[in-house]
């Protein structure tokens, strides 16, 4: 299996969620600045927003977001960066 699959698998399963505030991916930051937190615009009210950080163990909301409250993040899902400008898809940032 070639790396790219593989990537893809793991992060399939990422995906799926698992109902708790940290999720397993592999380290990633902002392809721009390098940071590691960010946020992500509740879809139904844009003026809700969840933060969270990229740590080895994988994406870590904010204390202040309840567990069950935790939105899933998909391959898909519009993120932004807390430091720079940045904003794209999931699946944008570099590991």
């Amino acid at each position: 299996m070639d790396t790219l699959n593989a990537e893809m698998i793991r992060r399939r399963d990422f995906f799926r969620g698992s109902g708790t505030r940290q999720q397993e991916v592999a380290v990633m930051a902002c392809p721009v600045c390098g940071c590691k937190s960010f946020f992500l615009k509740d879809p139904n009210n844009a003026h809700e927003v969840y933060s969270f950080d990229l740590e080895a163990g994988g994406v870590v909301f904010s204390e202040d977001v309840e567990a069950t409250q935790c939105p899933e993040v998909g391959e898909d899902t519009p993120i932004e960066c807390s430091d720079c400008a940045w904003h794209g898809r999931f699946k944008e940032l570099k590991g």
